[in-house]
């Protein structure tokens, strides 16, 4: 066995795991450079020979009436409610490829399809072991599916459901003014003392652009697709919603779903957030700069 020690955001992470189990190259950038004095999770990972035994014994410590059944996840607390259980699955699969087993004191037992071993280099699924969600919010930390962009030292943050472009309009800031794209999935957002800030992610997505650094948030942008230009603040109820839609949570935990909601009202009474309508020409970056430009006063068009 190996271990390694992780700090994201606020949280520290300790990891056992074998010698011979592959890591994503993205962990590394998030790697404690000293030992911390506490810990947010501990977790023993372990290749399973016979994951379906591991299941099995899993679903026996079952406490009754507490399943969650979803096509990537099965969900449920163990032993009376001493720590929750998740069998992760690939879409469409019948039997899962991992079980985790938490306990109160904050512990993971993790065990991984031996089957599926190469399959733990991408990030998505080595760090669906880990349950990370669980451990952010316990942090006041919110996990926002955005590309998370360095605009003259501020975060600007494209936001809104999968297709919407928020690669392309990331692209388009970083040909046209001169943006640094810092994750182009998900950014972790935290309220520091001086204001909120974007943090780095080990999860970048498709995009395969990740860094471990921190900006304080100038904007967020939600994205609609459509033929002409426009930019507007939107109403904090609206906001609301649409963020929550975004943000990571166990909708079946009720004081995580509180928590998310209690952030999130407090983000948007602190950062503007905006909906742009935009195609996928210079002109949806001219129009969004032109509302942005006191927030981020040194953008300046860059033609190349």
């Amino acid at each position: 066995m190996t271990t390694r020690t992780y700090r994201i955001g606020h949280s520290c992470i300790k990891i056992l795991l074998p010698e011979d189990m592959p890591i994503p190259a993205n962990m590394s950038l998030f790697e404690a450079a000293d030992e911390p004095e506490t810990l947010d999770a501990v977790y023993e990972i372990r290749f399973s020979d016979d994951l379906q035994s591991d299941t099995q014994s899993a679903m026996a410590r079952k406490s009754p009436g507490t399943l969650i059944d979803r096509p990537k996840l099965i969900q449920f607390e163990t032993d009376n409610g001493a720590g929750e259980c998740r069998l992760l699955r690939f879409e469409g699969a019948k039997y899962p490829y991992a079980v985790t087993l938490e306990s109160p004191q904050g512990s993971f037992e993790v065990a991984f399809d031996r089957q599926y071993a190469d399959l733990l280099s991408y990030d998505t699924v080595f760090n669906s072991l880990l349950s990370l969600e669980r451990i952010m919010i316990r942090k006041n930390a919110l996990i926002l599916h955005s590309s998370y962009l360095d605009v003259n030292g501020r975060a600007l943050l494209f936001s809104g459901p999968s297709g919407i472009g928020k690669s392309t309009q990331a692209d388009l800031w970083v040909r046209h003014r001169g943006a640094a794209i810092l994750n182009g999935d998900k950014s972790l957002l935290i309220r520091e003392t001086e204001g909120w800030y974007a943090h780095g992610w080990p999860i970048c997505g498709s995009s395969g652009i990740c860094r471990n650094e921190s900006r304080p948030v100038g904007a967020i942008v939600m994205l609609r697709k459509a033929p002409s230009n426009r930019c507007r603040k939107m109403n904090p109820f609206s906001a609301a919603l649409e963020l929550m839609e975004q943000i990571t949570t166990n909708t079946w935990d009720r004081d995580f779903r509180l928590r998310v909601m209690d952030l999130t009202d407090r983000l948007i009474a602190e950062v503007p957030v905006y909906e742009l309508f935009c195609d996928i020409s210079e002109d949806a970056v001219e129009c969004l700069d032109e509302v942005l430009r006191e927030l981020f006063p040194h953008s300046q068009p860059l033609y190349s």
